[in-house]
């Protein structure tokens, strides 16, 4: 069943899109609808057999986007859900990446009302990784910062926590190793206002290497967090800067990437996730440098699961939409894509399966009908006045 529509009552188009395979490809459903100047977008992707369940929304209804994604692989890949929310000036992230198998648990989520950012991030290892939490939380000018680390295992555990509500800082730090020991070394350094904190701890055995660094020059934070177990856990990389007013996130978690970078008003997110077993691999992009987002999604699934790709991209008030799942079993071939420059928009959608499926391309333009017209009207007239 494959169900295509158009509408263009003003500038912005409103686009759907069905395509749902009986036999073993995935079902995608992708809804495009601009009433004013922000689109709302909303893509999903579910294969009933063993590729991972896809869904992504973006919605803008004044300056600021608001961008869901979820992916869930009921097999043994990653469970990813992004959500970024400019209701006025700063992002609210959330992301979270769970694999109900052996992969970690990645909670990262920034919320930044006025100029501070708010940052939280946990993953949690259930098979041999290490646990960390990170909040960083700077409502004025100095930064609050909790980072914890556990290992269930042999690995330490170190907690270290800076608060500085007015100019010197608060720092503890605790390390504590069940096993034989680790290397712990923490710098507090305040030479005005904010602080400078370097925290190190390394386990020569079995336990994570952690390494934390919050550098407050002015009155935003630079955190920086990174934990690598040398045997079967993750490797953690959070990064967070803030030289004016909007944060600057880097999160890597198992080959999971998140990067949230908000210069003005409006936030850059990407985020990557890779399973290298059989889970799928999701990056999702969407980046708003004025009012409108840009957004990029691909799943991949080396295994049996579909090849999603998503593109939105509004630079004035009409989305470009791309949408593309491929399945290299016996799953259809699916593209849509709208785009809307000016006042139309451009719809096809090309779905093939080469089993037994129908190959349908449907084409929609406002323009290249107002070109054949005017060709017409041209041809029309050159030969009147041939016959005159």
């Amino acid at each position: 069943m494959n169900g295509t529509q158009a509408q263009d009552p003003g500038s912005g188009p409103r686009l759907r899109t069905q395509a749902q395979d009986p036999g073993s490809g995935p079902r995608l459903r992708t809804q495009a609808q601009d009433p004013g100047s922000g689109p709302r977008l909303r893509t999903q992707a579910q294969d009933p057999g063993s590729g991972p369940r896809l869904r992504t929304q973006a919605q803008d209804p004044g300056s600021g986007p608001r961008l869901r994604t979820q992916a869930q692989d009921p097999g043994s890949g990653p469970r990813l859900r992004t959500q970024a929310q400019d209701p006025g000036s700063g992002p609210r992230l959330r992301t979270q990446a769970q694999d109900p198998g052996s992969g970690p648990r990645l909670r990262t989520q920034a919320q930044d009302p006025g100029s501070g950012p708010r940052l939280r991030t946990q993953a949690q290892d259930p098979g041999s990784g290490p646990r960390l939490r990170t909040q960083a939380q700077d409502p004025g000018s100095g930064p609050r910062l909790r980072t914890q680390a556990q290992d269930p295992g042999s690995g330490p555990r170190l907690r270290t926590q800076a608060q500085d509500p007015g100019s010197g800082p608060r720092l503890r730090t605790q390390a504590q190793d069940p096993g034989s020991g680790p290397r712990l070394r923490t710098q507090a350094q305040d030479p005005g206002s904010g602080p400078r904190l370097r925290t190190q701890a390394q386990d020569p055995g079995s336990g994570p290497r952690l390494r934390t660094q919050a550098q407050d020059p002015g009155s935003g934070p630079r955190l920086r967090t990174q934990a690598q177990d040398p045997g079967s856990g993750p490797r953690l990389r959070t990064q967070a800067q803030d030289p004016g007013s909007g944060p600057r996130l880097r999160t890597s978690q198992d080959q999971l990437r998140t990067q949230a970078q908000d210069p003005g008003s409006g936030p850059r997110l990407r985020t990557q996730a890779q399973d290298p077993g059989s889970g799928p691999r999701l990056r999702t992009q969407a980046q708003d440098p004025g009012s409108g987002p840009r957004l990029r999604t691909q799943a991949q699934d080396p295994g049996s699961g579909p090849r999603l790709r998503t593109q939105a991209q509004d630079p004035g008030s009409g989305p470009r939409l791309r949408t593309q799942a491929q399945d290299p079993g016996s799953g259809p071939r699916l593209r849509t894509q709208a785009q809307d420059p000016g006042s139309g928009p451009r719809l096809r959608t090309q779905a093939q399966d080469p089993g037994s499926g129908p190959r349908l391309r449907t084409m929609f333009s406002l323009r290249c009908c107002v070109l054949c017209v005017l060709r017409l009207y041209s041809l029309y007239l050159s030969v009147s006045k041939l016959l005159l």
